[in-house]
C-alpha cells in the first residue's frame, strides 16, 4: 500500500437529449407492469428495449453517435 499513489479519475456519462413521445394510457400501464416485473423503472424499460432494438437493426457503433 505504501507503494501506491492516490489517482483522479473522472467518469463522464454519455450526454442524453430529451425527447417526448406520446403513448396512450393503456400503453403506459402496460409498460409500468412489465418494468415493476422486471424491476425497472418503465422509462428505463423504454430506453433498454429501445437500445436492444437498434443494436439489432444497426451496427453497434452507430447507436452511441451524438
Amino acid at each position: 500500500m505504501e507503494e501506491l499513489k492516490p489517482v483522479e479519475m473522472k467518469f463522464v456519462r454519455p450526454k442524453k437529449k430529451l425527447i417526448s413521445l406520446r403513448l396512450d394510457d393503456g400503453q403506459i400501464q402496460s409498460l409500468k407492469e412489465i418494468a415493476s416485473h422486471k424491476g425497472l423503472g418503465y422509462l428505463s424499460l423504454i430506453r433498454y428495449w429501445i437500445t436492444e432494438r437498434l443494436s439489432k437493426e444497426h451496427k453497434p457503433a452507430l447507436i452511441h453517435r451524438g
